[in-house]
């Protein structure tokens, strides 16, 4: 039976001959992770307004000790007669 070292060793080895076949070199991989997670869009006017309007309501909300999440106030505020009436004059 083989010990944890000897396995680790082998898989390294492994990796090691894998990445010479495929031509990949440490510097490749140093590069290829730093990528952005993700591309942000530009938000329309109305999705701007329900960001603004839930950020007062999220701030005010956060000191109370409420149970609610970011999600569930932007729900509520976009279903809110007040953001209805701003979104409807943009």
């Amino acid at each position: 039976m083989l010990d944890r070292e000897s396995y680790q060793e082998g898989f390294r080895d492994g990796v090691a001959f894998a990445r010479a076949q495929m031509g990949i070199t440490e510097s490749d991989l140093a590069t290829r992770q730093r990528k952005p997670f993700a591309v942000k869009r530009k938000q329309s006017g109305k999705q701007k307004l329900l960001t603004q309007m839930t950020k007062k309501k999220w701030d005010k909300y956060k000191k109370t000790s409420g149970k609610k999440t970011y999600v569930q106030i932007r729900a509520m505020v976009s279903r809110s007669q007040e953001y209805k009436r701003k979104a409807k004059k943009l």
